[in-house]
């Protein structure tokens, strides 16, 4: 098998003084689509821009193409803005470069759960943003940028929209303009918080299908709610009970009715049928809705 693309080694996650994951050991190598499912407020976004060098962990390690890089929260000023920052002390030993973040944005992109656009611009200009981690200082898109753009708005369904004023779109297609904006950043890894916001179901649908093709050659991390479209699109789960527990390992093990019961705190039941395993809430009765 490959090298992992990602790394964590005892990561502890907390937010409000409340632990998201303590101890938490992953190798996630490309070609790999993790799901990570809990209730609201456990920590899955938290998790999630941890992982994207938003904020820094309280212990723990991760290696991102077997290197560290810090998060921007913890960037001092004086550090050394290349792409391998060295670290380390003054044994004369070479350390393990630190990726800058510049660098590290070249691996692993974010889709946030809600996606800003604090100023007018094009469609277009939009998704162009993507392709900064790719520019020289100073240097403006080129011809190539542009065609990596254009391919991304196609590959959401939007090659038409270009032109137009992103404050205009409706909030499915600013979700799908902001799918875009990734996929043109081209990264390995992919972090993706809530993607599935307001899309309707051809569109939910589509996007999987698409970032299942995208992790071919690069590895997903998903967060998601809807439990029966996970199950058909990951290969392993992360389970978050909130309490820093959790629970990880292969699709097929970690979706089952007694664990997923246990997770959202409330009875589910499987139905099967030849080809697949439905999961539904019971009702007061017991009966599934």
């Amino acid at each position: 098998m490959n090298a992992p693309l990602l790394s964590l080694e005892n990561l502890h996650v907390a937010i409000g003084g409340r632990d998201v994951v303590r101890d938490l050991h992953l190798d996630l190598h490309p070609g790999e689509r993790l799901v990570v499912l809990g209730q609201n407020g456990v920590g899955k976004s938290t998790l999630l821009h941890v992982l994207a060098g938003l904020m820094p962990p309280q212990a723990g390690e991760i290696l991102l193409d077997a290197r560290p890089y810090a998060a921007l929260s913890s960037r001092s000023p004086g550090r050394p803005k290349n792409d391998l920052a060295p670290t380390g002390g003054g044994s004369g030993v070479r350390a393990r470069g630190t990726l800058s973040p510049r660098a590290a944005a070249r691996l692993r992109g974010l889709l946030t759960q809600h996606p800003g656009d604090a100023f007018a611009s094009s469609v277009l200009e939009t998704v162009l943003c993507g392709r900064h981690p790719h520019l020289a200082r100073f240097a403006w898109e080129g011809d190539e940028d542009r065609r990596i753009a254009q391919e991304a708005l196609a590959q959401v369904g939007l090659a038409d929209y270009a032109g137009r004023e992103l404050q205009n779109l409706s909030g499915g297609e600013r979700q799908r303009v902001a799918l875009a904006v990734l996929l043109a950043q081209s990264p390995r890894l992919y972090l993706l918080d809530e993607p599935l916001t307001h899309l309707d179901l051809h569109h939910q649908i589509a996007l999987l299908d698409l970032m299942s093709r995208q992790a071919r050659e690069a590895a997903t991390i998903t967060v998601l709610h809807d439990v029966n479209l996970a199950a058909r699109h990951a290969d392993r789960a992360l389970l978050l009970f909130g309490d820093g527990a959790f629970e990880l390992g292969p699709a097929a093990l970690m979706f089952t009715a007694e664990r997923l019961s246990r997770l959202y705190g409330h009875p589910l039941r499987a139905l099967r049928d030849d080809e697949a395993t439905w999961f539904v809430p019971e009702m007061g009765n017991g009966e599934a809705q």
